[in-house]
């Protein structure tokens, strides 16, 4: 059945290079039976920090077996990779294209690129997962959108409860086609920047040696939604310095119902 998926979906993405010159598509597209590349894009970012724009090269990859869009973003060669730097980032339209405060996705993005921009010799890629809304949810942005208002109709969080109390599981996310990418650029061992023991897991048990660098944003009391839950619900190795389950009312939440009695340091989450 996957077989017959990838094929489906390889004719199907082949119709856009219908009446291009076919040399020069040659030049910037490559497949195999689960990938399809394009690329080289030469693009300068604006960079934290940085007075001029960082000349990133990016690739489109997208996964015949699962249909999901990436970018691979480097400030390097990708053929000059050893045990690089590496963050995935899945799609977030609240953060990325509404400059909402409630998560901590542009900061942890806008990080990873100036970490990157400073790797010696560019040794470092960024893997943007442009399908993956609300840690995959189905729907994809209308299902982020659905456990969002879900979630304050029942004045839940929305990091922990809005899932688990809806009907949702707390992440759908898959890094199958994160390994068939890490592959094609011949990585086996990586410097994963993330504060998410699950991610670390995933990917060893794909086969990769991962070494978790910490990537955590200063605490601000907008962040005690998604920082606090992040930690105390989910398991994530964060410090939280100046952290108070108080600034959470600031959402119109209750910390006794977020976090519990507790503190929220519940294990349950590793069920999910």
């Amino acid at each position: 059945m996957t077989a017959g998926i990838n094929w489906l979906r390889r004719i199907h993405w082949s119709l856009i290079y219908r009446g291009r010159p076919t040399t020069v598509v040659e030049r910037v597209l490559w497949r195999s039976r689960k990938l399809e590349r394009i690329g080289p894009i030469n693009l300068p970012l604006a960079v934290t920090g940085e007075s001029e724009p960082v000349r990133f090269t990016l690739y489109y990859f997208g996964s015949y077996e699962s249909g999901a869009d990436y970018f691979v973003a480097t400030p390097g060669e990708l053929d000059r990779l050893e045990n690089p730097l590496v963050r995935i980032s899945s799609s977030c339209i609240w953060a990325f294209a509404l400059g909402s405060v409630r998560c901590d996705c542009r900061w942890e993005f806008e990080e990873s690129k100036r970490l990157a921009a400073q790797e010696p010799g560019g040794n470092a890629v960024l893997i943007y997962a442009a399908s993956q809304n609300g840690k995959g949810v189905p729907g994809g942005l209308r299902g982020h959108a659905l456990v969002y208002a879900l979630g304050q109709a029942c004045s839940d969080d929305l990091v922990y409860a809005a899932y688990r109390n809806n009907g949702f599981k707390i992440d759908y996310r898959s890094y199958d086609d994160v390994a068939e990418i890490l592959r094609y650029l011949r990585i086996e061992s990586l410097r994963l920047l993330t504060n998410n023991p699950d991610r670390v897991r995933s990917l060893r048990r794909l086969g990769f040696a991962v070494t978790p660098v910490s990537l955590e944003k200063p605490y601000e009391v907008w962040d005690a939604e998604e920082l606090g839950v992040k930690k105390t619900r989910l398991g994530h190795s964060l410090k939280l310095h100046g952290f108070d389950p108080e600034d959470i009312r600031r959402y119109g939440l209750d910390p006794l119902k977020v976090f519990g009695p507790d503190g929220g340091k519940s294990e349950d989450h590793l069920d999910e």
